[in-house]
């Protein structure tokens, strides 16, 4: 465990007993280790693009955990750090297991040095023994400000113990973006609408994924105040799905993670159930005549959309009830709340 600053007041102790490690013993020295190269090739051609040895636990597979570690986990000579690279298993559960240790004894979490050694040590074995794993964003992100002096941007934001609410932070690595997955909301404005795109990049750009429910937005043909009407959820969605699409999630090699949801009464259901498979069709067509067909190719990396989320219709228990009884279900505009259509319940569904 790394160095700690003194004890604050208490907010609760977390008391920890010891089960798998022993006390004066470092936990990393239970397993066996050993050193394996990786080789990262392009995705499409095969070709080698680099070579990265590293050490880790020779029970760990080959498949999956040292292409991830090597890959996304460790941070690398081109960042500078103190010392060159990381190089091992040891290294990135490290920095991670200490930043929460030495965090949770600043805000006094601890009774004593001595609760704070056995969780820290408790934790790395149990990251170690691949009993639990953290999410992405915690590895890309936990530990570099504490352990490598990462200096971020004011980019997220973090909970303020003294106002007891979200403050903008100062440093976006000394307070590390850690969950994976956040809720965004969009109102029906153009403000909003807009300012949308941006709070997504954050989350993507820190490796989280965001999830959002859009039924707030108006309908295609549904009347706005200043005449006309509006244009819909789809143009929008085709937006944020292009959005998404140039970002890959951390700067790591997946692409942003984002969740599209609508309402089972929102007007344009059927066009945002029906947007993949039109999405795919199109894509058939150009596929065959003889554009690109991978998922980073011509079709799918520029023309396509609705390819980088996953879509799911909200509904509720009088919505479940008319698809029993086959009812009628009611579409309705979002401002006015009057009914746009009438659609059988048991179609829709």
């Amino acid at each position: 465990m790394g160095e700690v600053s003194e004890t604050v007041e208490p907010r609760g102790y977390l008391k920890f007993e010891r089960r798998s490690t022993r006390e004066g013993v470092d936990p990393f020295d239970q397993f066996e280790w050993g050193w394996r190269e990786h080789t990262r090739r392009d995705f499409k051609t095969g070709e080698v693009k680099g070579r990265r040895t590293v050490e880790l636990p020779t029970r760990w597979g080959d498949d999956k955990a040292l292409p991830i570690l090597a890959g996304k986990y460790i941070k690398t000579a081109d960042l500078n750090l103190p010392g060159g690279s990381e190089t091992s298993a040891k290294q990135v559960i490290g920095r991670v297991v200490d930043a929460y240790t030495e965090v949770a004894v600043e805000q006094g979490y601890f009774p004593s040095m001595e609760e704070a050694q056995t969780f820290s040590d408790e934790l790395r074995f149990i990251l170690t023994d691949q009993r639990a794993a953290f999410n992405s964003p915690v590895w890309f992100n936990v530990g570099l400000h504490r352990k490598y002096g990462f200096e971020g941007k004011p980019r997220n934001f973090a909970w303020d113990f003294e106002q007891q609410g979200g403050l903008p932070c100062e440093d976006n690595y000394a307070r590390p973006q850690v969950a994976a997955c956040f809720i965004l909301g969009v109102e029906d404005n153009l403000e909003s609408i807009m300012a949308h795109v941006g709070k997504e990049a954050r989350v993507f750009e820190n490796g989280s994924g965001a999830g959002s429910n859009y039924s707030a937005i108006r309908a295609a043909g549904e009347p706005i105040r200043g005449g006309g009407t509006a244009s819909g959820l789809l143009p929008w969605l085709n937006i944020y799905d292009s959005a998404a699409a140039a970002i890959k999630s951390g700067g790591k090699t997946r692409r942003a993670a984002k969740m599209t949801v609508v309402d089972a009464d929102h007007p344009d259901v059927y066009a945002v159930i029906g947007w993949k498979p039109r999405q795919e069709k199109i894509a058939n067509v150009l596929i065959a005549a003889g554009m690109e067909s991978d998922f980073e190719g011509e079709v799918y990396g520029e023309v396509v959309h609705g390819q980088n989320e996953n879509i799911s219709v909200r509904v509720t228990d009088d919505f479940m009830r008319a698809v029993e009884k086959d009812a009628d279900w009611n579409l309705t505009w979002r401002v006015s709340g009057e009914v746009a259509r009438t659609v059988k319940a048991r179609e829709l569904f």
